[in-house]
């Protein structure tokens, strides 16, 4: 993936515009080229009330190999650590691993959700996400729910980037370099994590994200404190199917 280019992928902003829709939200619609790696478009709508629907158009190159993941990275502010999740859990799930997860309503912490193998790894991932509130101890916080008619998402979110712990050996040498921040991931596909044995590490092929056309978005939402989170959960992802 890194001798591919798409551990740091180059982004060159090649056009962008603004639009209003009858006064009911700001479109900014941007066109990016990732080099030889592909080229993306990304609509961004800003509602009057608050709520931001983001979607992605993203084209990759066929040359590259099987992808890890397909979505964004987000980093915002550690006192945002309070999860609640409407998905597939309790504990961390991927495509290849759903057999002893369920459909449900999971609440948790971001330092909950780390698990610490021996050899430092990809963890906490949730699929099957129908939405995802972050919360701070006062309550205030955000939500995301999926957009274009999609049902659901990967998730995870972290004290550290991939990087981070890509590059540790030992669970001690896992170190934060901005500890201020946590790192949010909210993904269209994400491959399986493969292990069936010890000793190949095999995806099977269903599991692998194989490069294409991806059409994929989120819609994010204020939360005040005392609000039900299914409720505006409800509400956007009814905005989101208007789109």
């Amino acid at each position: 993936w890194d001798q591919a280019g798409l551990v740091s992928p180059s982004e060159d902003l090649v056009d962008t515009s603004i639009s209003v829709a009858e006064e009911e939200f700001v479109q900014l619609t941007s066109l990016f080229s990732y080099g030889k790696i592909g080229r993306g478009r990304v609509v961004t709508r800003l509602f009057t009330d608050g709520i931001v629907a983001v979607d992605y158009e993203v084209t990759l190159s066929p040359d590259l190999p099987t992808l890890p993941r397909v979505g964004l990275q987000v980093k915002i502010p550690v006192e945002f650590n309070q999860v609640e999740l409407m998905g597939m859990g309790p504990h961390e799930n991927y495509v290849d691993r759903l057999e002893a997860s369920s459909m449900g309503l999971w609440k948790s912490t971001v330092d909950d959700r780390y698990v610490p193998y021996i050899f430092p790894s990809e963890n906490g991932g949730a699929e099957q996400v129908r939405y995802l509130a972050l919360r701070n101890k006062d309550g205030t916080g955000f939500l995301v729910t999926p957009s274009r008619n999609e049902k659901d998402f990967h998730a995870s979110v972290s004290r550290y980037s991939p990087g981070e712990v890509a590059g540790a050996m030992h669970q001690e040498d896992v170190v934060s370099g901005d500890p201020s921040q946590i790192y949010l991931h909210l993904d269209h596909k994400h491959m399986g994590v493969g292990g069936e044995n010890s000793w190949v590490p095999h995806v099977p092929d269903q599991y692998l994200v194989k490069p294409d056309r991806f059409r994929f978005g989120f819609v994010f939402s204020s939360l005040k404190r005392g609000q039900k989170t299914v409720e505006i959960a409800a509400a956007t992802c009814s905005i989101a199917s208007k789109i």
